[in-house]
């Protein structure tokens, strides 16, 4: 892990232009991002961010991927070379891993639902415990719930166990895949062969991968929490610049451990539209 921790640094450092991906992204996602609501405009907002979002990430991680593979500096042409030759790959893995949990969700769901019977009036009883909720103060929460009747609470923990449980599975299966996309763009393979090779190299490479990932959600977890402590516009211009980083840090990171633990033993590196495989080193 330290080789990674400081490699991934010292790839930064020589390679600064690898920050400008994630300032597009956070720039392009301030600019578009719609207040929430259910309307056509806000679902074609959002697909239109996701899309840029992909775009930028797989321009993105082929720059990286020629900085590790190469050594050489890499530049604007390697950014939109991977969106060209990439992002019609992450493009449809999300959208089939996307169905792919939907449906997973449903699923679950419509189970659920045949065996947690809950009737016209209990129904309408969430609804006004609901809108109750939403008028209260963080600290009135635990003494109106102590007053909520029993039965309410008892079928309210079993539907949140039910979304716990789809929760955990869903971010369990996300955690041994969430390589792909990384996989795609260093080895030109479809989505589906990404998924195999992010599965069998996490599994291999287990403990290194959840120390990886711990420190990533830690570093998040403390900037979202600062964040909503804070209303200074300095402090939060600087979680800013600090979560750029740090966001790009970790994609180096990730994209080092895909290269040094890469089963698949070639890189595919595309150089002036021409294609050639590397070894790994």
């Amino acid at each position: 892990m330290n080789n990674l921790i400081k490699d991934s640094w010292d790839i930064l450092k020589k390679n600064p232009n690898l920050y400008n991906a994630p300032v597009f992204i956070w720039f392009l996602t301030s600019l578009l991002s719609p207040s929430f609501s259910l309307s056509i405009y806000y679902f074609l907002s959002i697909t239109t961010i996701g899309c840029i979002n992909m775009a930028l990430t797989a321009g993105w991680y082929n720059q990286i991927k020629v900085v590790i593979a190469t050594k050489d500096k890499s530049n604007m042409d390697d950014l939109l070379t991977g969106v060209g030759k990439y992002f019609n790959i992450i493009l449809s893995g999300n959208i089939i891993l996307f169905f792919l949990l939907f449906s997973s969700f449903l699923g679950i769901y419509t189970i659920a639902e045949y065996f947690i019977t809950i009737n016209d009036s209990q129904l309408k009883d969430f609804q006004k415990i609901s809108d109750e909720l939403s008028k209260l103060n963080p600290t009135q929460v635990a003494d109106y719930v102590k007053n909520v009747h029993p039965e309410m609470v008892v079928i309210a923990y079993k539907w949140l166990m039910v979304f716990a449980t789809y929760a955990t599975l869903a971010a369990l299966f996300y955690f041994f895949i969430g390589l792909w996309t990384q996989f795609a763009i260093f080895t030109g393979k479809n989505w589906i062969e990404s998924w195999k090779l992010s599965f069998s190299t996490v599994r291999k490479n287990l403990s290194l991968y959840t120390g990886l990932t711990l420190i990533q959600a830690w570093f998040y977890i403390i900037f979202i929490v600062v964040n909503l402590l804070t209303n200074n516009e300095f402090i939060q211009l600087l979680l800013i610049i600090i979560s750029i980083v740090t966001e790009a840090y970790f994609a180096v990171i990730f994209c080092l451990f895909v290269f040094k633990f890469n089963d698949n033993n070639k890189i595919e590196i595309l150089k002036d539209d021409i294609q050639s495989s590397l070894p790994k080193v």
